[in-house]
This record gives structure tokens, C-alpha cells and sequence, in this order.
């Protein structure tokens, strides 16, 4: 009886160990762990102090327990809920690019890393045909460290590259634009890497021809695809509601629909006011520059005017001055010299106006002009580099051009003096860079490395004595 029982056991445990060895869930090659955010290439935007909190989602497969999260040299530990789904936060993560590491704590060889997770600075590209790209080169970002990033218009995280605005994929119609190109993007990204050492990315919303009031936010157009600013608020929201900057590159369809100067900085603000009550995000807003035969030197002063009076209010802050880079007849900055000088202009607004980098330049802006005699002396906020003969004054009196016989910048900085032929007459306007005459000048530069061109102005009054 004894032997029967001992043969009837074994024969259970046999069986039992059959069904258990046919379980799938059991098989260590068959469990894995899946990463659903963040994605390779993905930056979340820093705060203030460099940090940035991290949330990882992802889920179990074939594997239960707890899940041990690492990035950036943050750890945490959570659990799996019944589904294998599970939630980490690692905060205060530093600023810079890691790998990513999620692993089984009862099966550490069961474990999923994700490469190219960065902690740095998003930026918003937004406006129309310059913001989007029209060059033929395209062009690439260089850092022996860091890789860019941006969320293109498909909705995928990957490395950045031109076309930046590429409708490949498109999910959001109404910013399509099939004209996107080479664009500065990639080269302002090779500044920023080299300057802040940390991760950057572009988010792409421009659309080509578009004016100021197809952004307004309070817009109720029965539009099937969408508003152009609720297109940019959902990715704003995709890519995690924060964003170091919306990049404004905007304005020469309204300076070819002579918009009235009021009018687009009211709308210009109105943007503004709704990107920072929606996200806390700044706008940095470019004067337009160089224009074609399309356009008038009316219409261009007025857009160039209103931007400059919008700069410092409702969030909005200083852009790259874009006036003196000829353009050749064109519209768009399309040979690769001047696409990369808009580039280091753009770089050098963002560091110092987005990034609080001081030491960075700023263009000089006039605060004076004063007639002495036939001497017109314009003083700026700023040191200028010395120079002569430098170009794209223009001075009338009563309407009447003025012939400017000699001008240098004084070496003392700040002041350019302009020698008039006569002695004007009547009232006296002086302008920098109005309409097409400052570009491909030598205009006057502040003297740090980045050589910033003095505003343009257009019809300043000038002090004359006793008036």
C-alpha cells in the first residue's frame, strides 16, 4: 500500500510540474518591461533651478511586482497595479541627457532603457514663412555632447533637422505648410548647445502667408481644421504644457495688407496676453526685415514700428533686429550666409532676453537726435563701434531730403555723428533703416562680438535749437 502511494505522488508532482513549466507568464525570456513615456529624443522643459520633475509611465508584461526607475541620477520605486501598468515621478531631475532605466525588482534581469532623455529648454516656433523655412540648403545643428530634439508636426519626438516644419505626417491641418525648407533652426540650436550646455528642442506651428489676426486667439471661424493658436496650444500641451519661448517670426503679410500700426501691436499683445495666462510662456517677437517688389516701404515701417512699441509689454520681449541683411530682391532668407546671420541673431535674443544671459548684447536703440548747427548728433542707449561713412540714415526737412556729406560712429561710443550738406530749414526727421535703405549697409553695430545693427527708426523728430 505504501509503494502505491509513493507512485501515485509522484506521478501528481509530474503533472503539476507540467502545467506549471506550460504557464507563459512564467518564462523570464517572454517578460519585459515597456517604457510608454518619455520617448527617446523627448526634452522636458527645466524650471528655473535647472530641474525638472520626470514622469515615467510604462507596463509590465509577463512580470509583476515592483518596478525600480532611474534617469539623470534620480531613483524611485513603484508597483505595478493589476494591469502591469505603473506611474513613477523622479524630481528635481538636473538639467542634461541620459538614459533612462526601468527594471524588475524581483527579476532584475527584466529590465528597459531608453536612450536620449533630456532635461534642457523647448522652444515654439510660430509665424509664417521665415519661422517655417524657405531656404533650398538645408541646414544641421553641431555639439560634440548634446544632441536637438524636436517634436515635429507627426507628433513624434525625434532628433532635429531640416525641414523642421516638414508636413510629413501632419496631424494638425491648418498648420500644414508643403513649402517648408531649410531654416535657421538647426543653426540657433548649435548656439544655444554651445552656450547652455543643456538639451534643446523645437516644436514647429508656423504656417506660410498667414497675418496676425489668423492667430488671434479669441477667433471663432468655423474652420474644420482648426485655429492656428489652439494647433499651437494642444502641442504645447503634447510636449507637457511648459515651454522656455514661443519664437514669434511674423509679420510681412500685414505689411502688405498695410495693417494700421495700432492694430497689430493690440493684436500683437492680445497673443501674448493668452499665451502667458494659458502656459506662463514669454513671446520673443522678430522684426521683419529685407522685403521684394510686393511690398511698400510704408507698409514694412509700420509692421517694423509696432513690433519695436510692443517689445517689453504683455510678455512680450525684445527679438533678433533682422533690417540691414540684404536679402537680394527676396522676401525670404534663403542663401545660407544670411540664414545663418538670422540665426546668430536669433540666438543672441533668446540668451539674452529668454535665458537672462546679461553679458550677452542687445541693439543699440536711439534716445536722441539734436541738430547743432548743420551737425546731427543721434545718441544711443548703448556703445556703438567705431566706424565711418557708416550708411542708412535718411534726414528731410519739411518733407525734403537732406544730403548727409560725411558720418562717422565717434569713438567715444553711443553717438553718430551725421554732417548735413546745408543747414536745414523747418522741421527736421531723421530715419535709420526705413523701407529698404539700411539693407546690405554698413549700419552702425554695438561693439561686442555678436555686432548687433543699431533699430531701425523711421521719422524721429530731431531737437533743434531753440525749438
Amino acid at each position: 500500500m505504501h509503494h502505491r502511494i509513493v507512485v501515485v505522488t509522484a506521478v501528481v508532482a509530474t503533472a503539476l510540474a507540467a502545467v506549471v513549466l506550460s504557464q507563459p507568464a512564467v518564462s523570464v525570456a517572454r517578460a519585459r518591461i515597456a517604457v510608454v513615456t518619455p520617448r527617446p529624443w523627448q526634452v522636458v522643459q527645466r524650471g528655473a533651478d535647472g530641474r525638472a520633475d520626470l514622469v515615467v509611465r510604462g507596463r509590465c508584461m509577463g512580470v509583476r511586482g515592483e518596478v525600480a526607475v532611474s534617469c539623470g541620477g534620480r531613483r524611485a520605486t513603484v508597483r505595478c497595479d493589476r494591469d502591469g501598468d505603473f506611474r513613477a515621478r523622479l524630481t528635481r531631475v538636473r538639467a542634461g541627457q541620459f538614459t533612462l532605466i526601468a527594471r524588475s525588482v524581483l527579476r532584475p534581469r527584466v529590465v528597459c532603457r531608453r536612450r536620449l532623455i533630456g532635461i534642457g529648454d523647448v522652444y515654439v516656433v510660430a509665424g509664417q514663412s521665415n519661422a517655417s523655412g524657405r531656404s533650398p540648403f538645408t541646414f544641421s545643428y553641431s555639439s560634440p555632447t548634446l544632441r536637438a530634439s524636436m517634436f515635429g508636426n507627426d507628433d513624434r519626438w525625434k532628433e532635429l533637422r531640416d525641414p523642421v516644419d516638414s508636413n510629413a505626417g501632419q496631424v494638425d491641418a491648418i498648420s500644414a505648410d508643403r513649402h517648408a525648407r531649410g531654416s535657421v533652426w538647426p543653426v540657433v540650436a548649435t548656439f544655444l548647445l554651445a552656450e547652455e550646455h543643456v538639451p534643446v528642442a523645437f516644436v514647429p506651428c508656423a504656417r506660410g502667408s498667414t497675418s496676425i489676426a489668423v492667430w488671434d486667439p479669441a477667433s471663432k471661424a468655423d474652420r474644420p481644421a482648426g485655429t492656428c493658436y489652439a494647433s499651437m496650444a494642444r502641442r504645447i500641451a503634447a510636449v507637457g504644457g511648459k515651454v522656455r519661448a514661443v519664437l514669434w517670426w511674423q509679420g510681412e503679410r500685414d505689411a502688405r495688407r498695410r495693417t494700421p500700426g495700432p492694430e497689430y501691436k493690440a493684436a500683437l499683445q492680445g497673443l501674448s496676453d493668452r499665451l502667458w495666462r494659458d502656459f506662463r510662456t514669454p513671446l520673443l517677437v522678430a522684426q521683419i526685415g529685407d522685403y521684394d517688389e510686393r511690398y511698400t516701404a510704408q507698409g514694412i515701417n509700420t509692421v517694423r514700428r509696432a513690433q519695436a512699441e510692443a517689445w517689453g509689454t504683455s510678455h512680450i520681449l525684445s527679438g533678433p533686429v533682422l533690417y540691414d541683411i540684404d536679402l537680394h530682391g527676396n522676401v525670404h532668407f534663403t542663401r545660407p550666409a544670411d540664414v545663418k546671420l538670422a540665426a546668430r541673431r536669433w540666438a543672441a535674443a533668446v540668451l539674452r532676453e529668454v535665458l537672462g544671459r546679461t553679458a550677452v548684447a542687445a541693439s543699440p536703440r536711439l534716445v536722441d537726435a539734436e541738430l547743432i548747427g548743420r551737425e546731427l548728433l543721434l545718441t544711443a542707449d548703448g556703445e556703438l563701434a567705431p566706424s565711418v561713412l557708416p550708411h542708412g540714415f535718411t534726414v528731410r526737412a519739411d518733407g525734403r531730403k537732406c544730403a548727409v556729406e560725411a558720418a562717422a560712429v565717434e569713438a567715444a561710443g553711443g553717438v553718430v555723428r551725421l554732417t548735413l550738406g546745408a543747414q536745414p530749414t523747418g522741421e527736421v526727421r531723421v530715419s535709420l533703416g526705413e523701407g529698404r535703405s539700411g539693407a546690405g549697409a554698413s549700419v552702425p553695430v554695438e561693439p561686442s562680438a555678436w555686432r548687433l545693427p543699431m533699430e531701425p527708426f523711421a521719422d524721429r523728430p530731431v531737437r533743434c535749437p531753440g525749438s
